[in-house]
């Protein structure tokens, strides 16, 4: 197994990550780009929610029945960039009080295109995490 930073997948990628946004992409929480909403509007089915940041655009798509998150679609505001995000979120499932999409497909593309598939077969929310960790006796440091 190979180990990378997080400027690994922002190199990859071409898109500008940030720890915490990687976070919410894993929780299924949306992913906000810019602090000004552009447009809203609602539909019988949907709510949708653009907003606007330096370097993109965003389009988040929520159930109006619900108010779940279901899509969350990023475009480069630079067209010659092209860089484009798209993920899509399903198959939620009620745990402790929370709807967690089990569900994730997500779509990174510019001049080459990923695609990436998460499925979640067991998660917990606020419970207590435990990482033994013992430092051997030998060990020095410099």
């Amino acid at each position: 197994m190979e180990y990378h930073s997080l400027n690994y997948i922002e190199d990859i990628a071409h898109i500008p990550l940030t720890f915490a946004t990687l976070q919410d992409i894993i929780i299924g929480n949306p992913v906000y780009i810019g602090d000004s909403i552009v447009s809203y509007r609602q539909t019988s089915n949907h709510i949708l929610i653009g907003t606007a940041g330096g370097l993109f655009k965003n389009l988040l798509t929520i159930s109006a029945d619900n108010n779940l998150l279901e899509r969350s679609k990023l475009d480069d505001k630079d067209v010659g960039q092209n860089r484009t995000a798209d993920l899509t979120y399903a198959e939620y499932e009620k745990n402790d009080g929370f709807y967690f999409p089990t569900s994730r497909d997500i779509t990174v593309a510019e001049k080459t295109k990923i695609d990436i598939s998460l499925n979640y077969k067991q998660y917990e929310f606020n419970k207590e995490l435990s990482f033994p960790f013992a430092i051997p006796r030998n060990y020095k440091t410099k």
